[in-house]
Formats: structure tokens, C-alpha cells, sequence
């Protein structure tokens, strides 16, 4: 609880905006086509890619822990990634935990044994989650039909000064490959 309650402050600090429960997010059940999608590609590939977009801008909207894990119920994702999601999960909730100094035996043993995890704040987008805004929204950059994995980048992209400084914000990149299995697009994997 105290992860998800962690989650979703991060998340909303992050994002600059106060929780606001009246506007729930619905989740699509179906795959919506992206005007976005090269043309070039066969019917397979755009199905894949509908996919992998679809996806990457669904989670971004789920601001309530709670509904996060409904929808990771029934997103389009492999048992092996959603095994993986919550391992990256936990691996960041014991991380927490360990700044507090309450970790058990076990959790110690969970940190030691995984500590390939390089992850902050968010299990699939790790510390990029602080470059997620309400104008972000994933489009393709790119997508290799051999391997099936589709090369996302967010929309927002701004870049500021500081002190005369001048840093760049947004533009957060994720790739995902993915499977087909029973017919269906999976992800599989994520980078």
C-alpha cells in the first residue's frame, strides 16, 4: 500500500497536477488505429504497432495505482512481462523501503539478488517518468518488422534556461518488442 500510495505522489508531483479522481481515465478494449502508423507497413506490423502505441499511452493516463493494476490485468502484455513489471516494482518498493532502514532479512536478499534493476520511481519508464507531462503522448520513431520491436518517443519535448543554463525536458524514448500469441499482439519486453 505504502508503494502505491508513493507511486501515485510521485507521479502526481511529477506531473505537476493534483490527483483528481472525477476524471477517471477509461481504458480502450480495443486497438485503435494511430494516424501515425507508416503506410508502408502490412496489416501485421500495423497491428503491432497499434499495439505498442495504444499501450505506452494508456499507462501514461492511469493516475490511480489501483486502476494501474486493473488495467495491468488486461493490457496486452506477456506472462513473462508482467512478471518482470513486478519484479521492477518491487525491486523500486524495497528500494524505499531501504532509505527508511525497514528492510527484513529477505528484502535484503531480494535487493542483493536483483540489483541489475536500474530503475527510479516508475517499473517500465524508470526515472523518465518525471519527463511525462498531460501534453505527453507516444508516436512512433521507429519499428523493425524482423524483430517486431517498436521504437516509441514522447511527443513533448521543451527545452528551458536556468540561471542561464539551458536544459531540455521530455522526449522520453522507450522500446518495446513484441510477441504474438493466440492470435494477439503481446508486449513482451521493454527497454
Amino acid at each position: 500500500m505504502l508503494k502505491k500510495v508513493g507511486i501515485a505522489m510521485l507521479i502526481a508531483a511529477s506531473l505537476g497536477i493534483a490527483a483528481n479522481t472525477s476524471k477517471t481515465n477509461k481504458v480502450q478494449k480495443t486497438v485503435k488505429e494511430s494516424n501515425q502508423v507508416n503506410t508502408k507497413l502490412n496489416s501485421e506490423d500495423k497491428e503491432a504497432v497499434n499495439t505498442a502505441i495504444n499501450f505506452m499511452n494508456e499507462y501514461i493516463e492511469i493516475r490511480d495505482p489501483d486502476e494501474l493494476d486493473k488495467w495491468l490485468a488486461k493490457a496486452p502484455i506477456t506472462e513473462k512481462f508482467r512478471k518482470e513489471y513486478r519484479r521492477r516494482e518491487k525491486y523500486i518498493e524495497l528500494s524505499e523501503k531501504a532509505l527508511e532502514g525497514k528492510l527484513s532479512p529477505a528484502d535484503e536478499k531480494f535487493l542483493k539478488e536483483n540489483d541489475d534493476i536500474n530503475y527510479d520511481y516508475d517499473a517500465l519508464l524508470g526515472s523518465g517518468i518525471m519527463d511525462i507531462r498531460e501534453e505527453s503522448g507516444f508516436q512512433l520513431k521507429k519499428y523493425d518488422s524482423k524483430s517486431k520491436t517498436v521504437y516509441l518517443k514522447d511527443k513533448y519535448e521543451e527545452e528551458f534556461v536556468v540561471n542561464g543554463t539551458k536544459n531540455y525536458q521530455g522526449g522520453t524514448e522507450i522500446t518495446l518488442k513484441l510477441v504474438k500469441q493466440n492470435g494477439k499482439w503481446l508486449i513482451d519486453e521493454s527497454k
